[in-house]
């Protein structure tokens, strides 16, 4: 026998990495690039930054979203089953 690999951890792991790269980015954006460009009065360097970030920051957020749907849908159903006694295994 393999290793058994079930869906919940991976939606896990997608929801953390996700929300490791959409907080991180927001992070930098935050601590390193506004600071500097609030100095120079430019918003340019924003659009510079967000123009970079946003396609991966997007797709993060959507895969963060998708995984944590996903997951509260399944412990909705598969919660309400075990409390109701729907899921007997024998």
């Amino acid at each position: 026998m393999g290793a058994e690999v079930t869906v919940f951890p991976l939606l896990v792991i997608v929801h953390a990495l996700a929300a490791r790269v959409w907080t991180g980015g927001h992070l930098v954006l935050a601590l390193g690039v506004l600071p500097v460009a609030l100095r120079q009065a430019s918003a340019e360097r924003i659009r510079s930054f967000e123009t970079t970030f946003e396609p991966l920051g997007l797709t993060a957020l959507a895969w963060h979203i998708g995984g944590i749907t996903v997951l509260a849908v399944a412990f909705v159903v598969v919660g309400a089953g075990i409390r109701l006694g729907g899921f007997a295994w024998a």
